[in-house]
């Protein structure tokens, strides 16, 4: 029998309960901002809002044409270490 021990590392996760990096100050890929889309039924428009930027914006990042930046990067892991704040943007 195989003990696992719990998650005490608050690394944030993606859909498939994986860590969306391992480095928290790595800015995430476009397939990254596309799982944290799913996971929290969001459509571009509504992720746009979220971040205060154009639906092209978060298109071009979706793509991979333009790099998700670092401090985006970092607000979607806090987002996802703590969904409720989501509702205070």
């Amino acid at each position: 029998m195989t003990n696992t021990l719990p998650r005490i590392d608050n690394t944030p996760l993606r859909g498939d309960n994986t860590p969306l990096t391992k480095n928290t100050h790595t800015p995430l890929t476009g397939d990254e901002v596309h799982s944290f889309m799913k996971r929290f039924s969001l459509d571009i428009n509504q992720f746009a809002k979220l971040l205060g930027v154009s639906p092209q914006a978060v298109r071009l990042w979706i793509t991979g044409s333009r790099p998700f930046n670092e401090t985006n990067s970092r607000l979607l892991r806090m987002f996802e270490r703590r969904p409720s704040l989501m509702g205070e943007f």
